[in-house]
């Protein structure tokens, strides 16, 4: 055991959060992701910043173009995040960008919504208590702050939904163990409290939102980070049964747990997004595992 051990330490280190994209037959096809080794685009691709790792990726496709966000963990005493993009031309090779977004404060979770043909972006930023919406003045860049539509308190991953005519805005708050809903008629507010907030309560499992809520075959769903037995340990997909200003009812259907072996997702996993491109679903998603050392040596893709 020791000089398996000793091995291990020699040839296999951690491996930071990273992304990667897939192809799929529909949302729950994950036939592709458990099939990578090593992720579509990790650190060692950022190019104006030192990465501690990348997370939060979002997806969104313009004239031919696939534009691909999220959020990069920064080395530093404060590892704040910033806001990023990468871009492809085939929706497979993704070639590193630049820094869209950064403020005073720490970033992530950069949801992309286009609304009557312009482009916002609602990321989190718990850590200045506020959810704002972002418009991009010339997309995918310029990204300027025009509203604020809640305050006051740590929200963490918001995640909207238009559903029969009302947008719902999905949050946790108190880090990840409470999970509060609210609704607008309109995309920028006024957003109003549900009657049952908080959703959940003192609940790791299912609060903390991971990436979007969707329709698929008439149903809805969303996704939810479990972080019960850590942070981003295992990934979560409920069904929504009932949604609407008064009630609230979902089931948990499925969970995506780390991969086993030496890949880019052994050890962790806490985010989902896809785009529908012409009838295929093109897939992301982060973790964070472990790597050969030689790759290191050789500079091989991350």
């Amino acid at each position: 055991m020791k000089k398996l051990n000793k091995f291990i330490r020699t040839f296999v280190t951690k491996r930071g959060w990273s992304i990667v994209v897939f192809e799929a037959n529909n949302p729950f096809d994950f036939k592709q992701m458990k099939e990578f080794n090593k992720p579509t685009i990790s650190k060692i691709d950022i190019t104006d910043c030192k990465a501690k790792g990348i997370a939060d990726p979002f997806l969104i496709k313009k004239d031919n173009i696939y534009y691909l966000f999220f959020e990069i963990e920064m080395i530093g005493k404060n590892g704040r995040g910033v806001l990023a993009l990468a871009k492809s031309k085939d929706g497979k090779n993704f070639i590193y960008d630049k820094i869209i977004l950064k403020e005073d404060y720490h970033l992530s979770y950069p949801k992309i919504y286009e609304i009557n043909g312009k482009f916002y972006m609602i990321p989190e930023s718990g850590e200045n208590s506020t959810i704002d919406i972002y418009e991009a003045q010339n997309f995918p860049y310029d990204w300027k702050k025009i509203k604020t539509i809640l305050k006051g308190n740590f929200f963490a991953d918001p995640t909207l939904i238009n559903h029969n005519n009302l947008w719902y805005l999905f949050v946790s708050t108190n880090k990840h163990n409470e999970l509060n809903i609210y609704y607008s008629n309109d995309f920028f507010g006024e957003y109003k409290a549900h009657k049952n907030n908080p959703i959940y309560k003192n609940n790791l499992a299912i609060s903390r939102p991971a990436g979007m809520i969707f329709e698929y075959e008439n149903n809805l769903f969303r996704t939810a980070q479990d972080c019960s037995d850590g942070y981003g340990k295992r990934l979560n997909f409920l069904k929504i049964n009932k949604l609407n200003e008064n009630e609230f009812n979902e089931e948990l259907i499925y969970t995506i747990t780390p991969s086993c072996g030496i890949k880019w997702n052994s050890t962790h996993i806490h985010h989902y997004s896809f785009i529908n491109d012409n009838g295929k679903y093109l897939i992301t998603m982060d973790g964070a595992g472990f790597m050969y050392r030689l790759n290191k040596y050789l500079r091989k893709k991350d």
